[in-house]
Parts: C-alpha cells; sequence; structure tokens
C-alpha cells in the first residue's frame, strides 16, 4: 500500500452565529504519495476533517467533496477545538493526519 502525503492544513477566520461558531478550513491537494508517485486529483475519493477539543484526539469528523479545498464545521461552542484532515483515494487508502490547528472560540468573538 502507497502512503499518501498529508495535506497542509490552514485555519481561516472564524464566523460566528449567536452563541455559535463555525470553522472554516481551507488545505492543499496532496500531489505525491510518500514514495514520491504522482497522485492525481481523481485518485482523491474524500477529505475528511476531523475536530475535538483535546490536542490529537479527534472526537467528530465531517466529509468533504475532493473537489473542494475549504470545509466548514458548524454549531461549535465556546472553547479551544483542534483540527487536523486526512485524504482517502479511490483505494480506500488514508493518509496519516495533516499538521493540526486550533482555534479559541470565546463569548461574543474568536481568538
Amino acid at each position: 500500500m502507497r502512503r499518501i502525503l498529508a495535506a497542509l492544513l490552514l485555519f481561516l477566520p472564524g464566523i460566528v452565529y449567536a452563541n455559535s461558531y463555525t470553522a472554516v478550513l481551507e488545505w492543499d491537494i496532496p500531489t505525491q504519495y510518500e514514495d514520491g508517485t504522482a497522485i492525481l486529483p481523481e485518485e482523491i475519493l474524500k477529505y475528511t476533517l476531523h475536530y475535538g477539543t483535546t490536542t490529537s484526539s479527534y472526537t467528530n469528523s465531517v466529509d468533504v467533496s475532493p473537489t473542494e479545498l475549504e470545509g466548514e464545521i458548524t454549531g461549535l461552542t465556546t472553547g479551544t477545538y483542534y483540527f487536523a484532515i486526512t485524504v482517502t483515494t479511490t483505494e480506500l487508502e488514508v493518509s496519516d493526519f495533516s499538521n493540526e490547528v486550533n482555534h479559541k472560540f470565546t463569548a461574543g468573538k474568536s481568538k
């Protein structure tokens, strides 16, 4: 099995809706497997955004279409969230977690 190089994950400014928050995340499309073999866009089945309130412990996930390079996680509450992404290929190979990003949502705003 070829291993996929994980995508780079970035956090964009969050959106606040009353007492609920939305995290907007953006990533780069992976271009190769760890062995250097090129990965074609049509080989990507989906991206999965993972998140939770403890570093490296992702208790929730959201699948995103392979044609998207941005995703939203809605319904977040006050607190710090940690995010990472994995890539699944059409051969059902799953990458390691990407770099982790975090964001603290506080009452009425995000930091």
